[in-house]
């Protein structure tokens, strides 16, 4: 059983395309959920200011740590156990790009890896 814990405000607003924040969120989503052990928690809120403020996504699990930093390239894959082709850290990391934004890796708190995308304002 997965216990997946979000902390979203109603008001909260991305300014780009759909696509690409259902790409962010469902890659790092799909990814917590694959290699955790059963805790996923996703918070997102808003980051500067002004009348189209940058967007903070970040995603934990209670998997086991390890350093994400490399797997952001094309095609390294994390788990060959688990089904996928190694894309997803890279398109959020090119989608964060996209965007002016970057993308964090640490231990969370819930003892695995957490993933912080900051977009900034945009426009900026």
């Amino acid at each position: 059983m997965r216990t997946l814990t979000l902390t979203i405000p109603p008001d909260l607003n991305f300014y780009g395309e759909e696509r690409d924040l259902l790409e962010l969120l469902g890659n790092l989503l799909e990814n917590a959920c694959k290699y955790g052990a059963g805790e996923v928690h996703c918070s997102a809120r808003q980051e500067g200011g002004g009348q189209r403020p940058g967007l903070r996504l970040v995603v934990e699990s209670d998997g086991d740590y390890v350093d994400l930093n490399a797997y952001v390239q094309r095609g390294r894959r994390g788990d060959e156990r688990a089904e996928g082709h190694g894309l997803g850290l890279t398109i959020v990391s090119e989608v964060a790009s996209i965007y002016g934004g970057d993308l964090a890796f640490a231990r969370g708190k819930l003892g695995g890896p957490r993933v912080t995308v900051t977009l900034p304002p945009a426009g900026v």
